[in-house]
């Protein structure tokens, strides 16, 4: 009977002062008889957690922070990356030590003050995703796409083709990498593009098109004119247009060909002295059926006087041949 009350009096003594342990522990809780879990957030038992692959960082999983019995292995360690249960934030690889979830941002930069809020724009620190404007909704980067649009995963991949949302570029074919829009050219600091200015001048034998003076206008390459002004830059072949480099020529028939531009003057052209001979020769006749017909008058000797000149132009013209 002594035996019986020593060993339960030590049973008690233990539980007794394994139950003062435990509480005056700062890392685990009393949740029962004989059962703790970890108490602080950011610990969890030391144990691998299959769910901490993430990119949307995800519960841990409940055997992480379950009730243990105390002969169980009741180790704690500081666990990077779990979810604060509180507030927006999660561990980091230093103990007790937090950052914002992705998307969001401190309030202040207060100790022990864990408050942030959303920032729309922000990166995501594993995914190729930008927060949205609405709390808990994420983007593509630029030059990147959902694989699902509901993949909670946040899976993308590159687009190409897809144009920048901040920059005049499109998405080329090697991830990462952009082409200036037509009509822009890169500003480059080192090896690395930091903006793109509108170039007028520049030459594009795809489109047939020419980068103009003013940003985001073209003109047609010469010989063409476009479809639809204002609303495409497909061109077509204009056969008659004048060459806008050289105004001696039109476009041809065929596309690409030329024909040589023929310009009337707007002058009369020059008589010649045989031209002269016969305005003198006309005058004379008709000044002699006037006179004839009313006698001598001012309309004859005019016609008179004109044809001896005609006459002269035609000996000048001859002589200086």
């Amino acid at each position: 009977m002594k035996s019986t009350v020593t060993i339960l009096g030590f049973l008690t003594a233990f539980v007794i002062v394994w139950h003062i342990k435990i509480a005056c522990c700062t890392e685990t809780k009393i949740v029962g008889l004989f059962k703790v879990q970890p108490d602080q957030p950011g610990y969890t038992w030391n144990i691998p957690d299959s769910n901490l692959i993430f990119t949307v960082v995800p519960p841990p999983e409940p055997i992480m922070t379950a009730a243990h019995f105390f002969w169980e292995d009741n180790n704690v360690v500081w666990r990077e990356n779990m979810p604060h249960p509180n507030y927006q934030v999660i561990s980091a690889s230093e103990v007790n030590r937090w950052i914002p979830l992705p998307g969001y941002v401190w309030e202040n930069e207060t100790d022990g003050d864990f408050s942030t809020h959303w920032q729309a724009g922000t990166a995501h620190p594993y995914a190729k995703v930008v927060a949205a404007e609405r709390e808990g909704d994420w983007k593509p980067m630029p030059g990147y796409k959902f694989t699902n649009e509901a993949d909670e995963n946040l899976s993308v991949i590159w687009e190409p083709g897809l144009q920048h949302t901040s920059y005049k570029a499109i998405a080329a074919e090697e991830a990462g990498s952009w082409v200036p829009m037509p009509g822009y050219q890169f500003v480059m600091n080192g090896n690395v593009w930091t903006d793109l200015v509108w170039t007028p001048g520049l030459r594009y034998d795809s489109f047939k098109i020419i980068s103009d003076t003013q940003p985001d206008n073209f003109l047609p390459y010469p010989g063409y004119r476009f479809v639809n002004p204002g609303s495409s830059l497909d061109v077509i072949w204009d056969p008659g247009v004048i060459d806008s480099d050289d105004s001696t020529r039109i476009a041809g028939n065929l596309e690409g060909t030329w024909d040589n531009r023929v310009i009337e003057s707007s002058f009369p052209h020059e008589p010649t002295s045989a031209q002269h001979y016969a305005n003198a020769g006309v005058g004379v006749v008709v000044a002699n059926v006037a006179e004839w017909i009313f006698g001598k008058n001012s309309f004859s000797d005019y016609v008179e006087e004109e044809s001896a000149k005609e006459l002269i132009r035609g000996v000048v013209k001859d002589v200086i041949k």
